[in-house]
């Protein structure tokens, strides 16, 4: 019996040249145990390794299509620019963004992001290694919010580079981000009373305000005295105090949905009415003019937290606390919104949504009953609040 002998793969060989119209003349060939394919446009030959002569064939298919349809882009354009010379275009780019929020991109970038891809050019940059970065950045502790952020923003510099056709895809995107769920601190009433208890005087109708509107940090702080009415008892929130590099100044608040008036109770409405007389703010640092958060977190807020037994709790808990006590007091999620100044309400519910355990029972308790009585005629029954019945 002969003994048969494997035959040796296919290996076309096609030298790179020009034609004569300098069209692409592509080709594959082996090159040890890879396959390498080649194609030439104008005067660049471009050229990629693989497993496999069909991965090969595959590749050069998909450029020459590529080429038909006008979606080629030149390899050597994302080889030739690097992630900070794009990050820095992308930067320049967002003109349409007020300064606090490109302040705060520059703070990422120069922070975590251009020290680890600021050197490499765009298409040394893979998923894998967006990936691998990601990961290290929660091993070494920073918040998943902000590695969120983070990869957001390279995501948003090569979307930058795809539109202006230095490369093809994306790395950022497709890289599983971590979860941000809400993990606010939330204060009892203990926890209330000892707090303001220890804040001092000059500061302590801030924190009650806080926790009496649910108002930003930002919106407090720059809440105007023309913008108090103690008669009608509301303040109407329409700007934010930015603090952007020791600079101080009111910008527009977060959304169209933040530009609201929020009623606010009696006794805060009396405490307010001093503040009301004057143009500047209601709430000045101690020796008058804008609130400085640094200086308010260090002298007043941290040891306030401390002797209250509240270490860790935020600013911005004193807000999670107030939409706490409204759903507390059972009122409606629509409305909470609107107070909140959140633009829709999904993300009152994302939000703040666990601490509605029992909407759903509440719902069913007070739903409508369909009846068939002897005569066949439908008849409603409604369930009240109390639980009693009536025909309706």
């Amino acid at each position: 019996m002969r003994a048969h002998t494997r035959p040796e793969p296919r290996c076309p060989i096609e030298s790179v040249k020009e034609t004569a119209s300098g069209e692409t003349v592509r080709g594959v060939r082996r090159r040890g145990n890879k396959w390498q394919a080649r194609y030439k446009v104008g005067d660049q030959t471009h050229a990629q390794t693989f497993d496999t002569e069909t991965a090969a064939e595959v590749w050069l298919k998909s450029n020459a299509l590529d080429r038909v349809r006008g979606d080629w882009v030149d390899p050597s354009l994302g080889s030739a620019t690097t992630f900070e010379t794009m990050a820095a275009m992308w930067t320049a780019s967002r003109v349409h963004l007020a300064e606090s929020s490109r302040a705060r991109d520059r703070a990422y970038l120069n922070g975590e992001i251009l020290p680890r891809f600021g050197d490499l050019s765009l298409s040394a940059i893979t998923r894998p290694i967006v990936r691998g970065w990601a990961a290290s950045q929660l091993d070494a502790g920073s918040a998943p919010a902000t590695v969120r952020k983070r990869c957001q923003i390279v995501a948003a510099v090569f979307d930058m580079a795809i539109e202006d056709r230095l490369v093809v895809n994306n790395p950022a995107r497709g890289v599983k981000l971590p979860s941000t769920t809400m993990s606010g601190r939330f204060l009892d009433s203990g926890e209330r009373g000892r707090l303001i208890a220890a804040v001092d005087d000059n500061h302590r109708l801030l924190v009650e305000a806080a926790i009496a509107t649910g108002a930003r940090w930002g919106e407090l702080a720059g809440l105007l005295g023309p913008k108090v009415d103690p008669l009608r008892r509301q303040i109407v929130i329409d700007a934010s105090l930015a603090d952007v590099n020791g600079k101080r100044y009111l910008k527009d608040t977060k959304n169209a949905a933040s530009r609201r008036t929020i009623s606010i109770p009696e006794w805060l409405a009396v405490e307010l009415a001093v503040g009301a007389g004057q143009s500047g703010p209601v709430f000045t640092a101690p020796g008058g003019g804008w609130l400085v958060r640094s200086n308010f977190r260090r002298r007043v807020w941290m040891p306030a937290t401390a002797k209250a037994g509240v270490e860790g709790v935020r600013f911005h808990d004193l807000r999670h606390t107030a939409v706490a006590m409204l759903i507390e007091n059972g009122e409606h999620p629509k409305a909470i919104q609107t107070r909140l100044g959140h633009a829709k309400i999904q993300t009152t519910f994302d939000v703040y949504g666990h601490l509605m355990p029992n909407i759903d029972r509440e719902v069913a308790d007070r739903l409508t009953r369909i009846e068939t009585p002897d005569n066949g005629e439908l008849q409603v029954l409604k369930v009240d609040k109390g639980g009693q019945e009536s025909h309706g």
